[in-house]
């Protein structure tokens, strides 16, 4: 594997500069350097790169104006391909030629052969990608499959997501996917589960996640069966708990477009509720709009798509999500969807034509306000939900007070 750092902005844009197991890249704009770039802001000897044993770092060494890695200021840093780095005026990302960066098309081996299978994915099992060994998997779906993990440098447990070979066949959709990533990477929020690190390797575009001890909404539905319901009070808690993820999200300008019982997961320790695969959101948008609009396509969550999302899924907008979120609280309530089409002229059709009856007029001791607030929404239009999540969360607040319920509020305010 064949590193380099490149340089994309700054004095000396275009200038590359390879490192070398063993000998540490000197960056800064002094003559002892090994980059000697011209920027004023760079002290002379900025900060150094090695690469030890395979894995690469960055230190800073004493510079005055500090070293950033995707933002975030460092000392010291591990980096994998595709970071983004920034000192003084000069910007530089790190690349490999056989690794995480290679150019190879997803799926598709260099002899021209077949594309890698779902089923070839889920035998990377005892593999190593980046820093993190695959131990066992835990689930497959559309967008990719999920393994258990370990991180090798803490000896933490992660979750690793590879994305199906088939969301990512060119060159633009895999760098959509890194760029995806860096919007996620500083993301830190309790109710949204945690984006350690990401990028390509051999073909294959993959994700380390918190790893999450928990249920998701999916079993729980599973487990209390076609017509069990919850109490409007735990509903409450859920649309709190997820109202706030997605408020992060829509401060990221990010659309998750999966809000379903399957990615949200209610954690054992303190049965808080996380909202998962956000992580993809952005990586998947153009293939998530190509699915939805392929003739004949059937897909196992349909019922949780906004109309808005079904008929042009590129103006899907943050109430899609209230949409979604809405559908899974009216399906926890009910014990079915608002809809319960499988197939998406169907689907159409019976919005169209159909009025979701209220949850509190079926579900006993089910709160008027709350029951308002999830029929708002699942409104048909999206001008009929909340303006912004933010609105949304206000108004839970207000039902919350009124039903004698209260909650920390201190992360949104």
């Amino acid at each position: 594997m064949t590193w380099k750092i490149v340089v994309v902005d700054g004095p000396a844009k275009g200038m590359e500069f390879p490192i070398t197991e063993g000998k540490p890249l000197m960056l800064g704009r002094g003559s002892a350097s090994d980059t000697k770039i011209a920027d004023p802001k760079l002290s002379r000897i900025h900060c150094k790169i090695t690469l030890d044993h395979g894995r690469l770092y960055v230190a800073d060494v004493g510079s005055a104006g500090g070293t950033f890695v995707h933002g975030k200021r460092v000392e010291k840093s591990q980096l994998i391909s595709g970071d983004d780095v920034l000192l003084g005026d000069t910007r530089i990302t790190i690349n490999n030629t056989n690794g995480l960066d290679e150019k190879t098309v997803v799926g598709v081996r260099k002899s021209g052969g077949e594309r890698k299978s779902m089923a070839q994915l889920e035998s990377l099992v005892g593999q190593t990608i980046n820093r993190f060994m695959i131990e066992r998997l835990e689930s497959r779906g559309k967008n990719g499959v999920v393994f258990k993990g370990l991180d090798q440098a803490d000896g933490k447990a992660v979750a690793i997501k590879i994305l199906n070979p088939q969301n990512a066949v060119d060159d633009r959709q895999q760098e959509r996917f890194i760029r995806a990533m860096r919007i996620m990477l500083p993301i830190k929020h309790s109710n949204i589960v945690r984006l350690y690190r990401a990028g390509r390797q051999s073909g294959l575009c993959w994700a380390a996640m918190e790893w999450i001890d928990g249920t998701s909404l999916r079993e729980i539905i599973d487990l209390i069966g076609v017509n069990g319901t919850l109490d409007w009070r735990d509903l409450w808690r859920i649309a709190v708990h997820i109202g706030r993820a997605l408020a992060e999200a829509e401060k990221a300008k990010l659309v998750h477009r999966n809000v379903t019982p399957t990615n949200i997961l209610r954690r054992n320790v303190d049965k808080s509720y996380l909202l998962t695969d956000l992580v993809f959101a952005k990586a998947l948008e153009e293939t998530d709009a190509a699915s939805i609009t392929r003739p004949g396509d059937m897909m196992g969550e349909l019922q949780y798509l906004s109309p808005e999302r079904i008929l042009n899924p590129g103006l899907a907008d943050y109430r899609s999500d209230q949409y979604s979120l809405g559908v899974t609280l009216y399906v926890l309530a009910m014990g079915h969807p608002p809809y319960p089409a499988i197939e998406i002229g169907t689907l159409l059709q019976q919005i169209s034509t159909l009025t979701p009856k209220p949850p509190a007029s079926t579900a006993i001791g089910f709160d008027d306000r709350f029951s308002d607030l999830v029929m708002r929404l699942i409104s048909k239009d999206p001008a009929g939900r909340y303006s912004t999540t933010f609105d949304l969360l206000k108004d839970l607040s207000r039902v919350g007070k009124l039903g004698g319920l209260e909650a920390d509020w201190s992360e949104w305010i």
